[in-house]
């Protein structure tokens, strides 16, 4: 290898590896960012659309409910003003909802007129009269309870009394009669034969008579033990014990008869003698059910006394509570009266005077449905109803047209059409008189159905002209500057580009729309801050033909990114 081409090939590897150093270690191309500054501004929201002048078509009208149709009050030809009633159905029913509505609403007011006012002397002056029978009342209650307990304890002492003298004269009574059977039993001139036809009467006659004699012993002591002191329920039990004692003793004088009636004459027994002792033990039946009746009547005029006072009583304590009730409200009634309204009642007067005018508005609001009102001033080119016939939503009542003779039919796309009302305003230029002449117009129609155009869908909507007169004539900038003579020389076929405005904010925050994106559901923008990137989220809101509103997450001045350049 001769010198020169090691020479060469030397060169060669030093200019490779100067190469790969500049390759490896030269500095990295920053990305150059465009930027714009967020801004207030006034924002308008338009949808743009072009079409042809041509002879205006009738404006189709039609009552916003179904009805019978009571006036109508133009005719074909007339010329009619904007908002003029044209028509109405039957609505007594709705003129006095809104003459109820507004009925409401004047009371609404007064009372909070009354509430901001406060009670007048007078209206104290009645509280205060109120509070005082309030609380004679409540004394008239007590002292009814109190009387009540009066006459209740000298009844109740009455009836004990009455109680222990029934006891003690139906014991006697008792006693007589087993007095009675103890002497048949005895007596010799019968015991020979007695119950001699049935020995098992004569057994189960002295059985009853023994438990009967025994039952009456302890009452007699029990009675014996009561006073007029002793409890209501002592002397109940005492009358239950006494009832029981009479009761067995009406069994012993059963089977004493039975006993004589299974007991024969003897020469010491006549037949006159046993009728005698079967009559005296009839008697003393007789006194015994007599005693067991009283008795029972006692015991249960000394219950009912009871349960009456004690209702009674439960009566008078309630009529105490409520007459202390009563008298805390009208208290409370008083001091409310003396004191200023509070906030809170305020609000509330003022939040029932607001539902009141919502109501008078509802109210207005289906009266006018029941009218037709002529949307701009033109003139009526048809009537199709007759009063009385009833009407429904579809089809049109009348027609008519504006003053203007022209109209602009323009076709919008479905993704505009929502923002279309009818009535908006537009601004129009014709492309026969130049971009910087602007006329005025309005909304007057908009097909419910869709129209199809190379498979697009679309909406028919009809502009009127306010004026034929345009409404400034200016330079590019949109500043006037001149005055063109106002002639009607609008013509049918004219090319005319209409800017519906379909929303405006005044002086809002806005950035370019094409600086907002879209991440995992929310809208973000990045902002150049000390020449860093950072991402921040953001609230939108109206989104305008110059920009987007922000709503919150920007400060007016920021930096936002709508360009890289890597």
């Amino acid at each position: 290898m001769s010198k020169k081409t090691k020479r060469i090939l030397i060169i060669v590897a030093v200019l490779i590896a100067v190469v790969i150093l500049f390759l490896i270690f030269k500095p990295a191309k920053q990305p150059v960012y465009t930027t714009s500054q967020v801004i207030r501004q006034d924002l308008k929201q338009t949808v743009e659309a072009t079409g042809t002048v041509k002879s205006a078509e009738d404006i189709a009208l039609n009552f916003r409910t179904t009805g019978r149709i009571a006036k109508i009050n133009v005719k074909e030809g007339e010329t009619v003003k904007d908002g003029q009633v044209l028509a109405s159905l039957e609505n007594a029913a709705l003129l006095s909802q809104v003459l109820n509505a507004k009925s409401q609403l004047d009371a609404a007011r007064a009372d909070l007129e009354k509430v901001l006012a406060g009670a007048s002397a007078s209206d104290i002056t009645v509280s205060q009269k109120m509070l005082e029978q309030k609380a004679q009342d409540l004394l008239s209650s007590k002292n009814n309870f109190d009387n009540l307990r009066v006459l209740r304890d000298t009844e109740i002492n009455n009836l004990k009394s009455s109680t222990l003298v029934s006891l003690s004269n139906e014991l006697a009574v008792a006693q007589s009669a087993l007095d009675m059977i103890d002497n048949i039993l005895k007596n010799s001139a019968v015991a020979s034969t007695l119950g001699v036809l049935n020995g098992a009467v004569l057994e189960e006659t002295k059985n009853s008579q023994t438990l009967a004699q025994a039952m009456t012993d302890s009452q007699f002591l029990v009675v014996g033990g009561l006073s007029s002191d002793s409890s209501t329920d002592a002397l109940d039990n005492g009358l239950a014990g006494v009832l029981i004692a009479l009761d067995k003793i009406a069994l012993a004088l059963d089977n004493m008869l039975s006993t004589l009636q299974n007991t024969v004459t003897s020469a010491n027994l006549s037949l006159t003698e046993l009728d005698a002792l079967k009559a005296s033990v009839r008697a003393e039946q007789t006194k015994i059910n007599s005693s067991r009746i009283n008795i029972s009547s006692t015991k249960i005029n000394l219950s009912n006394k009871i349960s009456y006072y004690a209702d009674q009583l439960t009566q008078a304590e309630n009529q105490i509570k409520a007459a202390e009730t009563a008298l805390a409200v009208s208290q409370a009634q008083l001091d409310l009266k003396k004191n200023p309204p509070r906030t809170f009642e305020v609000k509330a007067v003022e939040s029932r005077v607001r539902q009141a005018e919502a109501g008078v508005l509802l109210a207005e609001a289906q009266l006018n449905d029941s009218l037709i009102t002529a949307p701009i001033a033109g003139i009526l080119t048809k009537i199709n109803n007759k009063i009385g016939e009833q009407v429904g939503l579809s089809g049109s009542v009348m027609q008519m047209i504006g003053k203007s003779p022209f109209e602009i039919e323009i076709n919008i796309p479905e993704a505009d059409i929502s923002k279309v009302i009818l009535g908006q305003t537009t601004d129009i230029t014709l492309d026969a008189f130049g971009d910087n002449t602007f006329f005025a117009g309005a909304i007057s129609f908009i097909d419910p159905a869709e129209t199809k155009i190379q498979d697009v869908v679309y909406y028919k909507v009809k502009i009127v002209f306010n004026s034929q007169c345009p409404i400034n004539t200016g330079n590019d900038d949109g500043v006037a500057t001149s005055t063109i003579e106002c002639v009607e020389t609008i013509k049918s076929g004219m090319t005319a580009n209409a800017t519906i405005i379909t929303n405006s904010k005044n002086n809002v925050l806005t950035v370019p729309t094409r600086a907002i994106k879209s991440k995992k559901g929310d809208k973000v923008v990045e902002v150049l801050e000390n020449k860093k990137v950072v991402e921040k989220n953001i609230i939108t809101g109206l989104r305008g033909d110059d920009g987007t509103e922000i709503i919150s997450g920007l400060v007016e001045g920021e930096e936002v990114i709508t360009f890289i350049v890597q």
